[in-house]
């Protein structure tokens, strides 16, 4: 009998509080430890669920051969390294690609059932740094609005390592209007970025509330209505994919949203504990 773990930010604070204009500040995979590398076609990030299964957008994977390589607990910035596959992580190909049997590209930014399960070669070992990420339900998706999120991950733009972001959901009237029928409101939401420097923008970063993954950070122009149009990102809600998720990696969708074991889980590093 498999027993699965979740992890939880327990340890205040759960966001990061921007007090200057520069919105970013390095983290440590210690204090995020869900994040996986994904090497493909593209290289994205990830969220480890389980000990067995890395989650992704569809689009980072679709059309990839079996070469494809996962790698866990990362820290330096993947997207400008000629290997993106790091030391001190632990490395994976994987043993399955299942993509959403309904995904499908509309353009070259626009997709619909935009979600993938990647099955690694060997099961992984927990470890600090490489811990499962607690996934919204369908009912507490329904109640985020305009929340103030963290977005970790990397950029595509400037060497980071891996750094974290504090900024704002959008309603779902607003993402509608930027991005007009290009816009799923079930599968996706969206959010607007502080400043125009240094997103991190690498497809696949993980958007969390409360210590809870929400979803993957796409890129995606959106319309004509928005001046500032480079300043907002879509966001794949994974909650909306939670049957399809528990049905195609058989874990139940109440291990994928709820810490039965928090009590057994060692709390992770704050972010001022990391700092000092």
């Amino acid at each position: 009998m498999k027993i699965y773990f979740c992890f939880l930010i327990i340890t205040a604070p759960t966001f990061l509080k921007i007090t200057s204009a520069f919105t970013l500040k390095e983290t440590s995979s210690s204090i995020f430890p869900f994040h996986a590398v994904i090497d493909g076609s593209n290289v994205c990030s990830g969220l480890l669920i389980n000990e067995e299964y890395v989650l992704c957008p569809a689009s980072c994977v679709n059309g990839s051969k079996w070469d494809i390589k996962i790698s866990l607990g990362n820290q330096e910035d993947p997207f400008f390294l000629s290997n993106p596959v790091q030391n001190f992580t632990d490395t994976y190909n994987a043993k399955d690609i299942i993509v959403h049997e309904k995904f499908l590209k509309l353009s070259n930014s626009v997709y619909l059932n935009n979600i993938a399960l990647l099955r690694l070669t060997t099961i992984t070992t927990f470890k600090e740094n490489i811990q499962p990420g607690l996934l919204f339900s369908k009912l507490e998706n329904h109640l985020i609005g305009e929340d103030l999120v963290n977005v970790t991950g990397w950029s595509t733009t400037t060497v980071l390592n891996l750094s974290v972001a504090e900024t704002t959901l959008l309603n779902p009237d607003t993402c509608a209007y930027l991005y007009g029928d290009d816009f799923f409101q079930y599968q996706e939401t969206c959010l607007e970025w502080k400043t125009h420097d240094y997103h991190l923008n690498l497809s696949g970063n993980i958007v969390s509330v409360q210590g809870r993954i929400l979803g993957f950070l796409i890129r995606a122009p959106c319309t004509e209505h928005d001046l500032d149009c480079k300043n907002h990102y879509k966001v794949i809600k994974i909650s909306s994919f939670l049957d399809w998720i528990s049905r195609k990696s058989n874990i139940p969708i109440e291990t994928l949203t709820s810490c039965d074991f928090l009590e057994n889980i060692e709390p992770r590093p704050s972010i001022e504990e990391w700092e000092n």
